[in-house]
């Protein structure tokens, strides 16, 4: 029946011809599309305002894991040192006049104050706890009335009943008398040299912000371990801080906080110790900066293109995406070279 078995062997219906022909199609197709698809996304080139966007984040994220752990770690260490380091002697303390605003963990010590109850105090300044009446301190966790009655005349504030009342002068007078007292005390047991000193060393602490490190920062009291490497990891983004309230743009900084710190930082003369120049900055350099987003930076690369380099920085207010306040905020950290060809706008 079947004369040419070889012949038939090679035959296919209309259906498997066209299956045939679709799948060669597509051997063909699939192997140029991805060679496409790669030559297309290469050819878009590394996009550094995201990474660097990312990448902050996740410090910032890293940071906030940081405190939060150095946090519940405080609190595990008070909890464990209630038992274990609270004397079972009698309390000797040896107090002077003291600001508790002011003075360390040490000084607390060397008074006959508890360990646990210093470390606790420490802990409550350096996360932006202050005292601004005496009787704040009766207040603090694991503050016992004895420790605080045997200090109260020592305290270096005014009490809340007397601002309350208005009686500043009385209060004035009952200080200083108190003051005389312990003084009069400390000179029988030879220490008022000592005491002298304390409040001598308790100056104001005022620490410029863009040649500080982490360790210097740590001195002011509000920023931990954390918010100085914030603080000079922003600095290094900006370029330096040319005014004290850029602080309030680092991650976690509000406006209580910076009140707190304000007095004890400063700028300094000639802040911003990196700038961009307008006429030789790419893409790249431009996306670095906080206050540049991408548009901005395709912007000001446009008016250069278009127009030739800037005679002046402000020329880069011709964009309409650059007003006033973005200006503003720019100025101090770009600037131009003069050109040897200008062009007018």
């Amino acid at each position: 029946m079947y004369l040419n078995p070889i012949k038939d062997w090679f035959y296919f219906s209309s259906w498997q011809r066209r299956g045939i022909i679709v799948l060669m199609s597509l051997i063909i197709i699939i192997p140029i599309a991805g060679r496409l698809i790669e030559a297309r996304y290469r050819g878009r080139g590394f996009d550094e305002e995201t990474f660097f966007r990312e990448l902050q984040a996740f410090e910032e994220y890293l940071a906030w894991l940081n405190e939060a752990s150095e946090q519940h770690g405080q609190t595990d260490r008070h909890t464990q040192n209630i038992n274990e380091s609270k004397p079972a002697v009698p309390l000797q303390l040896r107090p002077v006049p003291f600001d508790p605003n002011t003075i360390s963990q040490n000084e607390w010590e060397n008074m006959g104050v508890p360990g646990y109850l210093a470390r606790t105090i420490d802990n409550y300044l350096a996360a932006g706890g202050n005292f601004r009446y005496k009787e704040d301190l009766q207040r603090i966790y694991l503050m016992e009335d004895e420790i605080y009655h045997a200090l109260e005349g020592f305290i270096q504030l005014p009490g809340r009943a007397n601002r309350s009342s208005g009686n500043e002068i009385s209060g004035s007078k009952t200080d200083n008398h108190t003051t005389k007292t312990s003084r009069s005390s400390l000179a029988n047991t030879g220490e008022e040299k000592h005491a002298k000193g304390l409040v001598a060393a308790t100056g104001p602490l005022v620490i410029n912000i863009n040649l500080a490190d982490t360790t210097e920062l740590q001195k002011i009291r509000g920023i931990g371990q954390v918010f100085s490497r914030r603080i000079v990891r922003y600095r290094e983004l900006l370029g330096g801080y040319h005014c004290a309230t850029q602080l309030l743009e680092v991650y976690g900084i509000d406006s209580a906080r910076f009140d707190q710190i304000r007095d004890h930082v400063e700028t300094g003369k000639g802040p911003v110790y990196n700038k961009l120049n307008l006429n030789q900055a790419e893409f790249g350099d431009l996306v670095r900066h906080p206050y540049i987003d991408r548009n901005i930076a395709n912007a000001i690369l446009n008016l250069r293109a278009q127009h030739g380099p800037f005679v002046s920085a402000d020329q880069i207010m011709q964009s309409y995406l650059i007003d006033e306040a973005t200006w503003a905020k720019i100025a101090p950290y770009v600037y131009v070279n003069e050109p040897e060809i200008t062009k007018s706008f």
